[in-house]
């Protein structure tokens, strides 16, 4: 069974595909050597007859199709081996695996679930379960189903810095901005404990802060950041942070010239000038990149528009 866990530890993420080729080179050689091993149980041979065929012929088959035949595979070792739990586990993190993205009736999404559910009720701090019963529900028509596992998963590893994180992919699905905030600060006091890359964290954080306006915490959190690249998480969140920040400049200049727009139709000349004159100072602030070609927006519609009232 080592040997099967050596396979399935060569896939960083298994819900974050592409894998690399000597990732997947490794996990096949792992395989081989499990199967040779003399002391092989008819369950091991099963697991690892599973997870062979997500790795056959992994230079000529697309992830799509390995990862739908790994899925049926999945399915036939937990009919096989029905009171096995981790096979009913592994088996729901195969369907997750398999999601087709354009089915909206999330309906491996949900048989995942459900047999997390069936498991959660036996085993209900395993945290293997927590863990991917957010990954099923982690999508917006689903995100509410899940608020009690969220809710769960830190408690059950506290000292986990993804168990503690993990929670803020439900919140912020529903807009619960304080609790994925006090999520994210326990993953990277966590993380920084341990010496781990927090980036990931830092982007739920951030998204957070902004969703609260709290642009100082925010820019806190971007000029601590350490461009450290792990992975494709970790290379995500460091291009997403900052501009998710930099969006939020924009569009703070633009409430406050729609703000001006609105004094100005009640009657408030004056005020309205003034309003705008804040806008085109904050617009005069930003930068331009070199490949546009269009004017201070806010300062040239701001000059022209009061000249012509």
């Amino acid at each position: 069974m080592a040997y099967w866990g050596l396979a399935m530890s060569e896939l960083p993420n298994p819900l974050v595909p592409p894998f690399p080729r000597a990732n997947l080179k490794a996990g096949s050689e792992a395989i081989q050597q499990g199967k040779a091993a003399k002391t092989e149980t008819p369950r091991e041979a099963a697991y690892l007859a599973a997870i062979e065929v997500f790795h056959t012929d992994y230079d000529n088959v697309n992830h799509k199709t390995r990862a739908e035949r790994y899925e049926q595979a999945m399915q036939r070792l937990h009919e096989n081996y029905p009171d096995d739990p981790e096979a009913a586990i592994f088996y729901a993190l195969a369907l997750n695996g398999a999601v087709d993205f354009d089915d909206k009736t999330y309906s491996k999404q949900l048989k995942a679930a459900a047999i997390l559910n069936v498991e959660a009720k036996k085993q209900p701090n395993h945290p293997g379960i927590a863990h991917y019963l957010i990954h099923s529900y982690d999508f917006a028509p689903l995100a509410a189903m899940c608020v009690s596992t969220a809710q769960l998963y830190g408690k059950i590893a506290p000292s986990a810095p993804h168990a503690l994180h993990m929670p803020s992919h439900i919140y912020s699905m529903l807009g619960m901005w304080d609790e994925s905030i006090r999520s994210n600060l326990a993953s990277e006091g966590a993380a920084e404990a341990y010496g781990l890359p927090v980036a990931h964290q830092l982007d739920f954080l951030v998204y957070a802060y902004l969703q609260r306006a709290e642009d100082g915490p925010a820019k806190n959190v971007i000029d601590s950041m350490v461009p450290i690249s792990v992975g494709l998480g970790t290379d995500t969140a460091l291009a997403a942070i900052p501009a998710r920040f930099a969006w939020a400049g924009q569009t703070r200049i633009q409430k406050q010239a729609a703000l001006a727009w609105v004094i100005f139709s009640e009657g408030q000349r004056d005020v309205a000038i003034a309003a705008m004159r804040q806008a085109a100072d904050l617009d005069d602030a930003s930068e331009k990149n070199v490949g546009t070609s269009w004017c201070r927006s806010v300062r040239c519609w701001a000059n022209y528009t009061w000249r012509q009232v």
